[in-house]
This record gives C-alpha cells, structure tokens and sequence, in this order.
C-alpha cells in the first residue's frame, strides 16, 4: 500500500481515489489508536478502575484481583473464541461451505488444538493488553512485508489482535463496558440495522458460495479424463445464474470456448471463436466490476492468444482491430494496477505490434524502472522478457518519432 502511494506521488499522476490510497488512511488511524490506548499509562490507579460506580467488568468479574493469579473459570471464553473463529471463517474468510470439506475438517481439528492449547497457557498467565499490542504490531509488520494485508483470511489475526488488545483496557474509554438504554426506538433501530446487515449478507455471500460451488464442479468435470465440456459448460452457466456480480464466471466460459475451439483445430470457420471476445466484455460490464484490472489483463491475453492461433486468416481490418483491443486491455489494466511491471512490458509489446512506437518506448521504460524498484521477486519482470525490452528500446526510440497513431493507421487500412 505504501509502496504504491508513493510511487504515484512521485510520479506525479492524477488518479482517482485508489483502494490502496483510501485503505492507507484507516490502517494509519487504526494504528495510531492501538499505540495510544495500547502502551498508555493508566488514566485511573488500582481499584479505582474496577470499582467505579455505574460499570461492570466481565473480565473483571471473572479474574481475582491478584494480577498474578490465574484467571477462574477461563474455559468457557476459550472455547466460545475457539467456536467463534469457526464461525466467522465463513462470512470474514470467504471459505465456501458449499465445498472442500477436508478443509473444513482440517479446520475444526485445528481449532480444537488452539482451544487446549489457549486454555493451557492461560491458566498460567494472566493477559496483558501491552503483549496483545506488540503482537499485533508484530504481525503488521509481518503482513506489510510479506503482503496480503488486504485478504480477509490473511488479516483476520491482525484485526482480532487490535480488538483484543484495546478491549482489555478497561481503564481507558476503549475498554470500558457501558450500556445503553434508549427504550424501545432505540431498540428496533438497531433490530432494523441488524436485520438489514443480515439480509445484505445473505443476499451477497450465498450467491457466491453458490456460484463458487459451480465453478468447483466445472473445474471437477474438466479434470477429468477426458475433459467432461459439456458438464463444465453446463457448470459454468449455472455460476452465471448464480452470481451475476461476480466476472470469474464469464471469464472461465471464455477459457473453456477456447480450449474447444483449439482442440477441433483453431478454424476459422468455426464460429465458435467469435463468442470468446463478448465472453471476455461481459465479464466487465453489467453489474460486474470494470475497475478489476486483472479482468482487462486477461481480455487482453486471450485476444493475443486469438491473434496468434489464427494468424494472417483475419482480414486486415479485422486483425488491426483485434491488436486495438489488445492495447485498450493492457492500457486499463496499467491505469488499474499502475505499479506492476508486467503488464507495462505486455502494453509494450502490445502498441508495438501496431506500430505505436512512443507508447511501447514510455511502457517498456517504465517497465524496466519498476522492475528495479520492487523488491518482490514475484513482481520482477521475467529476465527474458527483461532481455526482449532491453534490446527493442532502440528501435522503438529510432521510430518513435516517424510513427503513425492509431487512427491514421486505421484509415490507411480502411482506404487499401
């Protein structure tokens, strides 16, 4: 998320608000909170806290006052927290029960194994919010080094850490347990927002298990040998049907056209080529997100992979255009994702192709710069494809300045 922001800063681009941006304010504040209310000094002393009239502390009720004596009756919080984080795998970790029911036994098992070992360790040792928010620190550290910070499954810890640790404050206003009371509009507000909360749930998540579960049986058909098209075609529309927020769907119809188009031999009389494209747009269009860059990535190599199979048996109109759309792909897909550097070596090669030699020399420059700057192995750029760019830079740059845009190139063609 940093490393993104501060690339675009010091390029200078004027985006709109991007996820990564938007996501950095509210991570910062979360931060700055759990310091303040985490390490702080206590704003009361000693039994003030605990005995202050008009509030009650469950953690209190059920630990001694003794700051070093083990807690009393601690099994039932370790195994509710046990059962709750089985519970909340579903909704915050997007796992599809639907599906992979080893994994879902795996899961169980190894919730039982936390549950005796959370209770072994705290029967000796009393919590200390201090401990839960250098841990948390720890794994945010972790989770902005190794990345996935914004994958619900992977951040899970990081947000329960952060719970954690400022609702065991109770001597600090993050902590403290208070009850409201505002008589019965007050309670069937917060009815109809639960209500409401629910109903968005379940009309959002239960389509996708669904869907998801269709794509897993097509993924179960087309393993199998031979390859079952039918069943994974059929699969695959009930996804549709299913989900019609979601893109994968469609973008995996588009997969499986080609892999029958090829296997009766690439012809092109069989028409059956021509439905990958609309395949391919409406995967963005619609309801379905058109701000996913990786959707336009894989537009764009399904095209080049089109382009490639049928050659010069494409008029040269038709195939002027395809190699447009090529480019369009790739450009929105940089626009999305402006700090990956190989899809600005695939926009490269792409406006190469149709001779738009000042697009491919900024892309493959930019290509090369990102690649130098990124410290992910697997955001660096293939060392061939590395290679490639190196050795076409001069004669992009030597025909750069004689090249032809798109729309006089089209025109050319159209007159001959």
């Amino acid at each position: 998320i940093v490393n993104e922001s501060l690339i675009l800063i010091r390029n200078g681009e004027s985006i709109r608000p991007r996820s990564g941006l938007t996501a950095l304010i509210p991570l910062v504040l979360a931060v700055c909170a759990l310091l303040w209310n985490g390490f702080a000094p206590s704003r009361k002393s000693g039994d003030e806290a605990i005995e202050e009239p008009g509030e009650t502390s469950v953690v209190n009720r059920r630990m001694p006052t003794a700051p070093d004596a083990a807690p009393v009756g601690s099994g039932w919080l370790i195994g509710c927290a046990g059962l709750g984080w089985l519970l909340a795998c579903p909704p915050l970790g997007q796992l599809n029960p639907f599906s992979l029911t080893e994994r879902w036994l795996i899961l169980g098992l190894a919730w039982l194994l936390a549950i005796g070992l959370g209770q072994w360790a705290w029967r000796r040792q009393a919590l200390e919010p201090a401990w839960l928010t250098a841990g948390a620190l720890a794994v945010l550290v972790n989770l902005l080094a190794a990345g996935g910070i914004g994958i619900p499954a992977v951040a899970l810890g990081l947000w329960v850490a952060f719970a954690l640790a400022l609702n065991l404050r109770e001597d600090r206003p993050c902590g403290r347990l208070r009850e409201a009371t505002g008589g019965r509009f007050g309670a069937f507000g917060f009815a109809a927002v639960w209500v409401a909360l629910l109903g968005t749930f379940i009309g959002a998540i239960l389509p996708h298990w669904k869907a998801e579960a269709a794509m897993a049986d097509a993924q179960d058909a087309l393993r199998s040998l031979p390859p079952a098209y039918e069943k994974a075609e059929a699969a695959y529309l009930r996804a549709k049907d299913s989900d019609k927020l979601s893109a994968r769907p469609w973008l995996s119809m588009a997969a499986l056209e080609y892999a029958i188009w090829d296997m009766r031999g690439a012809k092109v009389e069989d028409l059956r080529w021509r439905k990958i494209p609309f395949e391919m747009a409406e995967a963005a269009s619609g309801n379905r997100p058109a701000n996913n860059w990786t959707i336009h990535r894989e537009r764009a190599k399904m095209t080049t992979l089109i382009l490639k199979r049928l050659g010069d048996r494409l008029g040269p109109k038709e195939r002027l255009n395809f190699m447009a759309d090529v480019v369009n792909a790739s450009r929105l897909a940089v626009r999305l994702n402006p700090t990956n550097a190989m899809l600005h070596a695939w926009l490269a090669e792409s406006s190469a192709d149709i001779h738009m030699y000042p697009d491919a020399l900024t892309e493959g420059q930019e290509a090369l710069r990102l690649d130098k700057l990124t410290p992910h192995a697997d955001r660096k750029l293939d060392p061939k494809i590395r290679q490639w760019i190196e050795a076409n830079l001069k004669d992009w740059e030597k025909n750069s300045k004689a090249s032809p845009d798109l729309k006089a190139l089209q025109e050319r063609l159209q007159r001959k």
